[in-house]
């Protein structure tokens, strides 16, 4: 089942641009070692096409071939248009499940802004700032921009090919410009089992993803 979440329910993707002072971001993998981490994917492309569960159990096995599966598809994209991939970053990786967690424990998808943690001052764009600060991005960089992009779907909507594909094809909000903007050099992606929206979360197959990108300038 496709996704039901009608468009206006689905989030924004919103930029943010400063130059704070926060940590440096070290990378969790170098390039190299993402790409194959996305070749054993591709020799088992069921991570494409289920959904990943509600915990992540032990070492995270839960989830982690679903991130790693939505990972890969944006980077592919991002190939296809023969634009640099991507690389992921430990402190944008920390600032999308924070982000994810509180959506999960709160689900208030869908009745206010669902970048804005209802518990926390400030718009969605002010609170993506925090986050990425918080988590640490950019220390003593120029300039530093930050987009998080959003997704819930339940069925054979849960899975990562139909989070990028809804990103990518589907949304006239701006996410496939956010996944293809040539200037991103980072990103930090979640996903787990459940829905953010609260008449979806009991539903087969229901998962949300978070995915902040970022770029530094020094």
């Amino acid at each position: 089942m496709r996704i039901r979440t009608p468009r206006f329910r689905s989030a924004v993707s919103l930029a943010v641009a400063g130059a704070l002072a926060v940590t440096l971001v070290p990378m969790t993998a170098p390039p190299a070692a993402a790409q194959e981490y996305c070749r054993q994917i591709d020799a088992h492309p069921r991570y494409y096409d289920t959904s990943p569960a509600r915990e992540p159990g032990r070492f995270g096995y839960g989830v982690l071939f679903h991130i790693v599966a939505t990972m890969c598809l944006l980077n592919k994209e991002r190939q296809r248009l023969g634009l640099r991939e991507v690389e992921e970053s430990a402190e944008l990786r920390a600032a999308a499940r924070a982000h994810l967690l509180a959506s999960l424990e709160q689900k208030w998808w869908g009745q206010s802004d669902p970048h804005a943690d209802p518990r926390v001052s400030g718009t969605g764009s002010q609170q993506i700032i925090k986050r990425i600060q918080a988590a640490g991005y950019c220390a003593g960089g120029r300039s530093w921009k930050g987009y998080e992009i959003l997704y819930a779907g339940w069925g054979s909507g849960g899975t990562p090919r139909s989070a990028v594909h809804w990103w990518l094809n589907v949304s006239t909000q701006g996410h496939d410009r956010v996944i293809r903007d040539p200037e991103h050099t980072h990103f930090g992606v979640q996903a787990r089992g459940g829905s953010a929206y609260r008449a979806d979360d009991g539903k087969s197959g229901a998962a949300t993803y978070v995915v902040t990108f970022g770029s530094c300038q020094r």
